[in-house]
């Protein structure tokens, strides 16, 4: 113990090291700076992300859309599919064919 009593004074209570002037701040100012650079890019990244997925959504619902399109219901097969409803179905689809305004505006 007495041992250790005498390192600690020869030492003393001054810092052994020292930093240059302005050291922290200029610290700061790097931590500041890196950490804007990261969250931006971080921010790109995420952009372009849901950019993407935005454009995967758009161009399956363009395909969903046109393959509905070119395989659209023939009158035909639609009489037919309205011959095996019964009263109650087709009375409920018309009460809603009644209150849709664009199919009412329809000519």
């Amino acid at each position: 113990m007495k041992e250790q009593d005498n390192i600690l004074e020869r030492v003393g209570k001054t810092m052994p090291y020292k930093v240059p002037e302005g050291y922290h701040q200029r610290l700061q100012r790097h931590i500041v700076e890196q950490t804007a650079t990261r969250n931006a890019t971080r921010r790109h990244v995420a952009r372009r992300v849901t950019l993407w997925w935005a454009g995967v959504a758009v161009a399956a619902g363009v395909m969903l859309g046109v393959g509905l399109a070119i395989h659209s219901t023939p009158t035909e097969q639609f009489d037919q599919m309205l011959n095996t409803l019964t009263d109650d179905q087709c009375n409920t689809l018309a009460g809603y064919y009644e209150s849709d305004h664009f199919l009412m505006n329809f000519e």
